[in-house]
């Protein structure tokens, strides 16, 4: 029978730490009570239990979460094109069509994750079951007004129903060739995305390291439940693009683009710490008392912060602009053709709704680790040199990721790297300390590969080699769990590959 104590009668121990698992299958240890003391039998001798875990305890506490998902999308369109007529230029040609789209996603999980049963999430996740149908008619022209000079031009309209309503997004561009090496272009556009599936009606709960606002350096991992909204509105947008390309000589290309984009009502999940300090912290702008009462926030026996619920919400606009520039070189010489180039984008400003309140704080070259954005580095490029001849190809690429600031660290100490810049974005530094940079990171690929000529079995095959990260670069520091920006920077280090392709 049951008795309470570990290792008496039908009570069984379980040792939580890593002895649990790799410790020798053959060690006992002794059984202590909560004052210290050594647990005995009924004849005065010490309990010991086994050091590893047995199968049996393993099997009691391990559940199996299971989940049947499916996706449906079905799609019919219908499209007609042709030449309505000539132009000195060419014939203006148009295109138009229907379309009808049926979108569904199911997710069906176990009991234990519908009950919250399991202790590692702790929190219910629900089963759900939602459709919608699509409908949307778009046209589209080009226009060949000289013949350096191209209008193209297309419309498209969109019906998703319900809440979400309607949509019609036009698109404008050009093409002028003043000479033979240069041409120039642009367009403008508006867009419309429209909610997802899951980001209305869905749910998840996931196991994230969330920073308690009360006390920053606490960090724990906690239950994440995110939930859909049924009442998200869409997203719209507007894009510009004006650029060129050059090729002022044989085998020299300059490419040039600035862009803008801007954004309304974006969709974002929103963050748990900014739900929690809106729970928890009495001074911030939108602080709402009910999130802690409804259970939107729970705190543990302790007070320590032990789960928030989120979902998905529509924010204020993003605006963001940059260029993407690239050159391209490629030469003939005696040992066989040379090619060389470099590609990079700078990202001017990105301006989005982070903060107390919503401020529109421009988070270019930040970690963002508090708010909806991505670490946002200024500018990164890669470059490439290679050698072809005959069938052999053997390149190089360099890699280059910009430094940025770190928002969930202060600088100082021999972890950290110089100080950069001071603009809070949630966290404030005591002392007068900056926000903690995380270093820039280049890495190097090298591949050599040799095409098979002739018939046979060997026609079309490519061997390749090569080695990603060559140098074995490793990512920069982050005083954060993995002591890296997983969603920047590469943690594995060198990889050698070989590769056998065909090619038809």
């Amino acid at each position: 029978p049951a008795t309470g104590t570990p290792g008496v009668g039908g009570c069984l121990f379980y040792n939580p730490f890593a002895t649990g698992v790799i410790g020798d299958p053959a060690a006992r240890v002794p059984v202590f009570d909560l004052s210290g003391s050594p647990v005995t039998d009924g004849q005065g001798n010490p309990v010991t239990v086994p050091l590893v875990n047995s199968a049996e305890v393993l099997d009691f506490i391990i559940g199996e979460l299971t989940l049947d998902g499916q996706s449906d999308l079905t799609v019919v369109d219908a499209v007609m094109a042709g030449d309505l007529f000539d132009l000195p230029a060419g014939p203006l040609s148009i295109a138009f069509g229907f379309q009808y789209r049926d979108e569904a996603l199911k997710h069906d999980f176990d009991d234990n994750t519908n009950r919250g049963n399991f202790l590692f999430v702790s929190a219910p996740i629900f089963d759900f079951d939602a459709s919608r149908d699509v409908y949307a008619l778009f046209a589209e022209t080009r226009i060949p007004l000289l013949e350096n000079l191209e209008v193209s031009a297309a419309i498209r309209y969109e019906d998703y129903g319900g809440m979400t309503g309607d949509t019609v997004d036009p698109k404008v561009a050009a093409l002028f060739r003043p000479t033979d090496w240069l041409s120039l272009r642009g367009s403008f556009s508006t867009a419309f995305r429209a909610p997802s599936v899951f980001q209305q009606f869905g749910n998840q709960t996931t196991l994230n390291s969330v920073i308690d606002p009360r006390n920053p350096t606490a960090q724990p991992f906690i239950p994440i439940r995110t939930i859909g909204n049924e009442d998200l509105q869409p997203e719209d947008s507007s894009a510009f693009n004006i650029g060129f390309t050059a090729t002022p000589a044989a085998g020299l290309e300059f490419d040039f683009d600035w862009w803008q984009f801007d954004f309304n009502d974006i969709i974002i999940r929103q963050q748990p710490e900014e739900v929690a300090r809106r729970a928890l912290i009495p001074t911030d702008p939108n602080f709402d008392p009910g999130l802690l009462a409804n259970g939107i926030v729970q705190l543990g026996p302790t007070g320590a912060l032990a789960f928030v619920q989120s979902q998905f919400v529509n924010a204020a606009g993003i605006k963001t602009n940059g260029f993407d520039a690239s050159f391209k070189y490629e030469f003939d010489t005696g040992l066989g053709t040379v090619r060389t180039g470099i590609e990079g984008t700078y990202v001017n400003s990105y301006k989005a709704p982070v903060g107390p309140g919503g401020a529109i704080i421009d988070v270019v070259g930040f970690r963002n680790s508090q708010n909806f954005t991505a670490p946002l580095p200024r500018f990164r490029f890669n470059a490439h040199a290679g050698l072809s001849r005959g069938g052999h190809n053997f390149v190089t690429f360099v890699r280059y990721i910009d430094s940025f600031k770190d928002d969930q660290n202060c600088g100082g100490g021999p972890n950290f790297s110089d100080f950069v810049g001071s603009d809070p974005v949630f966290l404030t530094c005591p002392d007068g300390l900056k926000f903690a940079k995380v270093k820039s990171h280049t890495t190097v690929d090298v591949q050599y590969s040799y095409s098979f000529g002739g018939t046979g079995v060997l026609e079309g095959m490519v061997l390749s080699v090569g080695s990603i990260n060559l140098f074995n670069n490793k990512p920069p520091f982050v005083n954060t769990d993995g002591a890296f920006e997983s969603r920047t920077h590469d943690p594995r280090g060198r990889m050698a590959y070989v590769r056998l392709g065909f090619r038809f």
